[in-house]
């Protein structure tokens, strides 16, 4: 009968005022249980609630309600579970309306994030996500289950957690059947001004990742995250991202801008520094040879082996050639840093060049290594640049004037005009006649394509094999005429090169 009546007055204690109390079995009035008596009657519940389901049930609601004791939803929500296992109905039915889980559903270590979850606590909500994914929570064993932990993160972010989209973004990019879902909550994240959503939804557009590469959309989510993150956080790595992402695309009015974001954070990486070089050395209304330098050699200086290419060319471009020469040469120790087969290209016709004009004689013993694949690929200028090499040759070792012709002939075919120039030359130049055949037929051929091609002097070559031709036409009908030598007509570019007194017309011409 004690047991009935206390927990009568308890429960009539919480609802005072209604005209329908819960009985058990005996009706009082609240008079009846002096207020005065609540802390008596509340510990002599608690004693019963491990083993009595009223007793369980009317303490849940004290601790619910906060009445007689402060409030306390995780224990409260402890109690309604150990009621309703106890067999209480109104337990049971409260859980049920209040969509509260059953705790014998899970583990132990959980019961209290589940409890404060289930009452809209976000980070709770979030620390189950976490114990889910990784199986473990305090140092307990948790069966760990992708599905739950997806459910519970996504639940924390819509219950405004600012933290748990990180861990939901991590569990869905290992689900490649979640690619939808991935995108769904990134650009979710972004429209929240999510830095760390912001900078994978960039990613994602930029390479393509669970959606359609998109490099403008990406730039913008870039810019976006830098504006978001920049008060907060460290968000140079996102800035040098976008100078790389505007160097490739060669909008050098956005990179010169970024690089100097970049550069005002406190950057060292050479991608900013050699995308400055580059558009101080290439851009025309930017072009400043000196900053152009400066900022190549600190790119140099953070790491940049491909930015002894540009500075290379840069010093090719101001006239230093030996400058050029050591960087080409620089270059060439690092052709697997170039960022084309082109540039692997130029850097070893330039270095070839060079060591032709300006290389020891050690250092010109390497040009027809260098140039030999270029010429296989049948390039025009690497043709031409290893015909000249055989061509002066004698100037560190012993002239090759076949390869000369050889060389110049292949250069010729492939449309480079010095080279034609110079076969008319090989051919109307008689002290070529050891190696290449004295004939003015092709010298005319040679320099007519030469002056198609705008060479310079290349009209004068062409004049003196016509008249040349045309002489020694002359000369053939004067002799199958019987005429003596004497009567020989000269044309009148003959007379000229016979009155300079001069032996060749490498001598007259030039």
């Amino acid at each position: 009968m004690i047991i009935k009546s206390s927990i009568d007055y308890m429960f009539e204690s919480q609802f005072s005022g209604l005209h329908h109390k819960y009985k058990l079995g005996f009706e009082y009035s609240e008079s009846e249980f002096p207020k005065k008596n609540a802390q008596y009657y509340f510990n002599h519940i608690g004693a019963l609630s491990q083993k009595n389901c009223d007793a369980a049930y009317v303490l849940a609601r004290c601790y619910y309600l906060g009445n007689v004791v402060d409030a306390d939803v995780v224990k409260s929500i402890y109690l309604y579970n150990k009621a309703a296992e106890l067999g209480s109905s109104a337990a049971k039915n409260f859980l049920k309306n209040s969509g509260i889980p059953s705790l014998a559903d899970y583990p132990e270590c959980l019961h209290e994030q589940i409890i404060r979850a289930s009452n809209g606590n976000s980070k709770s909500m979030h620390s189950l996500g976490v114990a889910y994914m990784n199986g473990v929570h305090e140092g307990h064993v948790v069966p760990k289950s992708i599905p739950d932990a997806i459910s519970w993160l996504e639940k924390s972010c819509l219950a405004g957690s600012s933290e748990a989209i990180q861990d939901l973004i991590e569990i869905l990019i290992c689900q490649t059947s979640k690619k939808d879902s991935l995108l769904r909550w990134l650009k979710w994240g972004a429209d929240q001004n999510d830095y760390f959503c912001l900078n994978l939804l960039a990613d994602s557009y930029r390479t393509g990742f669970c959606t359609e590469k998109n490099i403008e959309l990406c730039k913008q989510y870039m810019i976006a995250a830098i504006n978001v993150g920049r008060k907060e956080m460290d968000v140079l790595d996102t800035v040098i991202r976008l100078v790389v992402l505007y160097s490739n695309d060669s909008d050098w009015a956005n990179v010169e801008h970024w690089s100097l974001v970049a550069i005002s954070d406190g950057c060292k990486d050479h991608r900013v520094y050699s995308s400055l070089g580059k558009l101080y050395f290439s851009v025309p209304n930017k072009k400043d040879y000196k900053k152009a330098q400066s900022f190549l050699e600190q790119a140099i200086q953070y790491g940049s082996l491909c930015s002894f290419y540009t500075l290379a060319n840069l010093h090719v471009a101001s006239g230093n050639q030996q400058k050029a020469l050591d960087n080409f040469e620089l270059a060439h120790k690092h052709l697997e840093h170039l960022h084309s087969q082109e540039a692997v290209m130029i850097t070893k016709l330039h270095l070839a060049q060079l060591y032709c004009s300006h290389g020891t004689n050690e250092q010109k013993e390497y040009v027809h290594d260098l140039l030999k694949p270029l010429c296989d690929q049948n390039n025009p200028s690497a043709l031409h640049t290893m015909a000249l090499y055989y061509l002066n040759k004698d100037s560190f070792g012993v002239r090759d004037g076949r390869f000369a012709v050889y060389w110049s002939e292949k250069a010729a075919n492939a449309g480079v005009g010095n080279a034609m120039f110079n076969m008319a030359l090989f051919h109307a130049d008689k002290r070529h006649s050891a190696y290449c055949e004295t004939c003015y037929t092709f010298a005319e051929k040679w320099a007519q394509k030469a002056v198609e091609a705008g060479v310079d002097g290349a009209d004068k070559v062409l004049l003196f094999a016509k008249n040349e031709k045309r002489k020694k036409q002359e000369l053939h009908n004067n002799s199958a005429s019987g005429n003596s030598s004497k009567d020989k007509k000269i044309s009148k570019f003959g007379e000229e090169v016979a009155d300079a007194g001069v032996d060749s017309l490498l001598d007259f011409i030039f």
